[in-house]
Order: structure tokens, then sequence, then C-alpha cells
């Protein structure tokens, strides 16, 4: 009987990623680190996270009960059928590294199209409206609780300009990290300089000014947010 590890293998194979990115990518969607990743297969393991196999199942469109107990079909039917996309022509954005709704933690090449691990489609609607810059990225951390969890993905467009209250992807010169938050204007200093404010929705973390003194930019504003819903045990 396969193992996860085994079926894991199967997917990112199916899915067409190369071999040579197949553990980074997995690393960046799950947080686990490339080392952990490296030892599911070496060890040919069973006992895979259950939090990293769902994050596994949602970017590549796979059914989590196959991932963990090979039940049912590999593919998810609202976006497979028998293996191939079944929508060809809809947009696709590149799915980036984790973004961290919490303390800051870097993204890898944010603002380059092309430059993502894998691929998600996007909504028909949306997709007609989106630049050619636009990418996802996986949350991770619990500042943005409860409207954003762990696992949740969101779209990202660097050409959309924030208003007040709109979720952005901000990004610290100092240390080169990047988080999601709210967007709070906060005008001109008085050396007539911007500054604003990244806001998180959870009151038990703190509010970044990002100023002259603690320089940064936004990189994006979100546009589309797939919430998980599964129930968490």
């Amino acid at each position: 009987m396969k193992t996860q590890a085994s079926r894991l293998q199967e997917l990112v194979n199916k899915r067409g990623v190369p071999a040579r990115e197949q553990k980074r990518n997995l690393a960046a969607i799950t947080s686990v680190s490339y080392e952990g990743v490296r030892q599911w297969f070496a060890k040919d393991m069973n006992t895979i996270s259950g939090a990293a196999l769902d994050k596994i199942a949602r970017v590549y469109h796979c059914r989590l009960e196959w991932l963990i107990s090979g039940t049912g079909e590999m593919d998810d039917g609202d976006k497979y059928t028998n293996g191939r996309e079944t929508r060809q022509s809809a947009r696709k954005v590149p799915v980036l590294s984790c973004v961290e709704a919490g303390d800051p933690k870097q993204i890898v090449d944010a603002y380059l199209a092309g430059a993502g691990m894998s691929e998600i489609s996007v909504d028909c609607e949306l997709e007609q409206e989106l630049s050619a810059e636009s990418f996802a990225l996986v949350i991770s951390g619990r500042s943005m609780a409860p409207e954003y969890v762990e696992g949740d993905i969101v779209v990202v467009d660097p050409s959309v300009k924030p208003r007040p209250g709109d979720v952005v992807v901000g990004l610290l010169s100092t240390d080169n990290k990047a988080t999601i938050k709210k967007y709070r204007s906060r005008g001109n200093d008085d050396d007539g300089h911007h500054f604003f404010e990244l806001v998180p929705i959870n009151p038990d973390y703190h509010t970044i000014t990002v100023s002259s003194a603690n320089p940064g930019h936004i990189i994006g504003t979100v546009v589309e947010h797939r919430r998980n819903l599964r129930r968490r045990r």
C-alpha cells in the first residue's frame, strides 16, 4: 500500500513540478523546513501532518482524503477531470512563498511574474482585470484571524493602489520581509513624507508603522481571498 510520501510524490510529478523544485516548493507551501520535507521522502513517511497535507491539497487542487489515506481519486473534481484542468483557458497566477500574518516573513521574488512554485486558476471575472504581475500567497500566522487563517490563499495585484481598509502585502526595507495586514494611511509627516500603518485584525498583534524611520512599501493589494473552510482538529 502506498504511503503519504509516495502519494505526494505522485501528485507533484503529475502536476508537472520539476524534480529540482519539488522539495523547495513543498517547504514553502507548508512552512516545513527543506530538510523536514526531504525526510518525508527519504523515510517514505506515512505520518505527515494533516495541516501540511491540507495546504498542499489546496494549492495543487488535490483531494485531501486521497493524500491522507489514498481514499478516492487524486484530483479535485472542481478543477480536474482525469488529471487535466477543466478550464484550460482560465487565467493562472503563480503561487509564491508563504506570507506571515503576524511578524513579517520573507517572500520569494514577490515582484517577478513566473517566479511561482506552482499556479492557481483565478475567478473568471477577476482574471480579466488582473495585471500581469499578479501572484498568490499562502497565509501563515494568526494576526489576521479570524478573517484570514493559516493555509488560506490570497491573490495579490501590485497594480492596484490600496485604499484605507484594504488588505495589503507590505515589505519592510530594514530586513526585506513581508507581512499581510490592513492598510491605514496616516498622511504626511513634518518633512512631507507619506507614512502609513499595517494594521492586524487580531488585537493580540501590534500595528506596524511604515515611515522614514521604519521604511517600507506596499507590494500589492489583496484582490481575492480563498478561505480555508476545513475544520481543524
